[in-house]
């Protein structure tokens, strides 16, 4: 379950007019290599960095606009234009509504400066990037389920 604790919000306000929060942890060692998944939380404010399904980042991020719904994404490429994250519907979402995470959306959350320069530096193709309006503070797994069983 990541650490989703509330940060303590600091109203420096950089040269953009965003006043990115400070708050951030930062800890790659935990687990060095495998593939690596963000998430985003609009409702708690957080972004989550997770290694092989282990949490190796967590910071407080800023956002410009509510998020409207989950939305996930991979990142294709990287070029002298940028990152090319790829938009990929959901079940029950239009298959119309694939595309590229525009440079404008892109722009909307704003990450503490060590942390984003951190995170960048790891960040490779194959990347997965769940946004949602969801908090991820854990309110339990949900109710038990059986996917296939042994017994008669």
């Amino acid at each position: 379950m990541p650490e989703v604790a509330p940060a303590d919000m600091l109203a420096e306000v950089p040269e953009d007019g965003h006043a990115a929060p400070k708050s951030y942890r930062w800890m790659p060692e935990r687990s060095p290599t495998g593939p690596l998944s963000i998430v985003v939380s609009g409702r708690d404010r957080r972004l989550v960095v997770l290694r092989n399904g282990v949490e190796i980042g967590s910071a407080t991020i800023q956002l410009d606009a509510p998020v409207s719904r989950t939305e996930a994404f991979t990142l294709r490429s990287v070029d002298q234009a940028g990152p090319h994250w790829l938009r990929l519907p959901l079940p029950g979402q239009a298959l119309g509504e694939a595309g590229e995470l525009t440079d404008s959306e892109r722009s909307r959350g704003h990450l503490p400066d060590a942390f984003r320069i951190k995170l960048e530096g790891i960040v490779q193709p194959g990347a997965t990037l769940l946004v949602t309006r969801e908090s991820l503070a854990s309110s339990g797994t949900g109710t038990r389920l059986s996917v296939l069983s042994a017994e008669p």
